[in-house]
Order: structure tokens, then sequence, then C-alpha cells
């Protein structure tokens, strides 16, 4: 070894034949290795043993390409392996607070991929998950049943035994384990809808009704020509029922709305009422009370006593041509 002053040159120390320079120590009769220099570099005399500065005597910086080691302190650069401390954005914007062990901050935007576990709320988008507070989505129900998230298949639909809530909207309906389409038509093995009026048809109504709309009750019957409502009818003329005329005993009035149809399936004819108060075609002056009987033309007049009285008037009029007169038959 040799200590020696190049020209124009700091002071060298040079190691002539490889050796290391080996800096030592000696503390109460013991020798410390503090220090070796290499042909490799710099480094420790022994492993694990001896710091680079100290709590109260520190580097001010440290420049290198590469450092392997655990950090305490700031870093500047890129680095690898486990760090204790806060992590700073260029703007000083803490990214990583070692503290409340937190990532990023309010208005901070994290980009890349996320692999483990999270605890906790998450707010914004995730481009892919494998499941949602550790339940795992499935497009069929599972067997054996566990609980699942259910997804939509490749036509939009979800599948479940059994949905529960209440749904906007259904295409059909469970009937005794059939599902049925809704039809506003009296279709056979559909579900009754009211139409674009609020009215409910079908071929058949079986049940107790508690009200009617209108006032009479009609049997349909065959008439030989299409009668205008309130016209008084016999039995007669071509088919069952005719217009009446005078000296006839009225089987009823042609019905314009009857609270109560029967018959009601009879291939053509017209509702005819029987009982019930409606609108009477009636010729000549009456007073409410007044007793109807038939009369030409399908028409009704006042009768002081008759047995052929079909009716009683409910109104006043004084006209004596043909008027409609509303009027109760018997």
């Amino acid at each position: 070894m040799r200590l020696w002053i190049p020209t124009g040159d700091d002071p060298t120390i040079n190691s002539l034949l490889g050796n290391p320079l080996n800096f030592v120590v000696t503390d109460g009769g013991s020798d410390y290795k503090a220090l070796q220099v290499t042909i490799d570099g710099i480094q420790p005399g022994t492993n694990d043993a001896f710091d680079i500065g100290t709590s109260s005597l520190k580097w001010n910086e440290v420049y290198a390409n590469t450092v392997n080691a655990n950090v305490t302190g700031n870093l500047t650069g890129n680095s690898t392996g486990s760090h204790t401390g806060d992590v700073l954005a260029s703007d000083t914007q803490i990214m990583v607070n070692a503290s409340t062990k937190e990532i990023g901050y309010a208005s901070a935007t994290i980009k890349g991929t996320l692999i483990g576990n999270v605890s906790g709320n998450v707010t914004g988008t995730a481009s892919n998950a494998t499941q949602l507070n550790n339940i795992s989505p499935s497009i069929t129900v599972p067997s054996p049943l566990t609980t699942s998230i259910p997804v939509r298949d490749s036509n939009g639909d979800i599948t479940a035994n059994q949905f529960k809530g209440i749904a906007d909207n259904a295409d059909k309906l469970d009937v005794d384990g059939t599902y049925r389409v809704a039809d506003t038509d009296p279709v056979a093995n559909t579900v009754a809808a009211r139409d674009s009026s609020g009215n409910l048809e079908a071929v058949l109504f079986e049940g107790t009704a508690t009200a009617a709309r209108y006032a009479d009750l009609a049997e349909k019957y065959l008439t030989d020509k299409n009668y205008e409502a309130g016209t008084v009818v016999s039995v007669g003329g071509a088919q069952e029922v005719t217009e009446a005329k005078e000296g006839d005993r009225a089987l009823g009035v042609i019905s314009a709305q009857p609270a109560y149809m029967m018959n009601a399936h009879l291939a053509g004819g017209q509702f005819v009422a029987l009982k019930g108060r409606l609108q009477v075609k009636v010729v000549g002056k009456v007073k409410k009370g007044d007793r109807l009987v038939a009369t030409d033309n399908g028409c009704a007049r006042v009768s002081e006593a008759s047995p052929d009285v079909f009716g009683i008037a409910l109104q006043d009029s004084y006209l004596e041509t043909v008027k409609m007169v509303e009027a109760v038959v018997l």
C-alpha cells in the first residue's frame, strides 16, 4: 500500500496488490472494521453492523442509481422494497399517509389494477370485480343453493326462484302454476284487463252483483226490424216481437242501456225492458202517476182503467205529440 500524490492530483491511497483497504477503529482494546474499500466498491467491514450517519448527524443528500434498503424519511426517485413514512406527490400532496394508512386524497385519481380484498367504501367506477361484499355473481340459480348476485344472461333476463318486492311491469302472471298474459278482449286462458275506457269484458261473469249502473231488467228477443229505444213492443210479427199497436198487451219497451241483460248471447234481436225505469215513447198529454197502455206505432198512451196497463209515468208532459217520458215498467 502506498500513499502518494500524483502530479497535479489529490492525495491518493493505493493498494498495490489489489487487496481491500480496511478502515479499523479500536475501542477499549477491540478492533472494529467499520469500512472496507475493494475493487467492487465501498462496503461495511461487517454485515448489518454499522450505520451511515446518525439521528443527529445526517448526510444532506444521497445520490445513487439504485438503493436496496429499508428507507426511513423522505425519498425522491423510484424505490423498491419496504417503506415507512408518507409518500408525497410532486406538488407535496400526500399520496400515501403512513399514519392513517390512506392512499390518495380528496381529488386524487388512482389508476391501475388492484389485486386483493378492499375493506371499506368504494366511490367511483371499477372496470372489473369478481365479488361484491364477498358474494359471487351468477347468471343461473346456483346448485346447491348459495347466496349469489343475479346477473343478466345474453338475452338480458334475470333468473331467480322467487322475486320479492314490487315490480313496475310484468308481461305475465302466474295463475295456478301457469303463466298467462293479459288481454282486453274475452280470450280464453288470459287475465282480464280493462280497455282504454276502463271497461272489463268477459264471456261470463260468475258471482253476485251488489249494484247496477242502469235501471231496467231486460231480455233479448228477436225483432222483425231494428227499433229505436223507448219503442213499446208486443208479441207478434215475422219474428218474436214487433212494435205494439192499439189494443195490444205490451210485452215491454226497447231498452238502450239495460242494467241486467238476460239471454244476452242470442244471435240478433234487441233487449226488451220487462221491469224497471227507462224512457218510453208516449203520445198525448201525461202526468206523473198516469197508467200507460200500448197504442199504435209502438207508443204508449194514458189509460184510466185497463187490464193491459204495463207501466206508470214518472214525469209530466203537456205535449200532444210523441215524446220520450220517464216511466216504470211493471
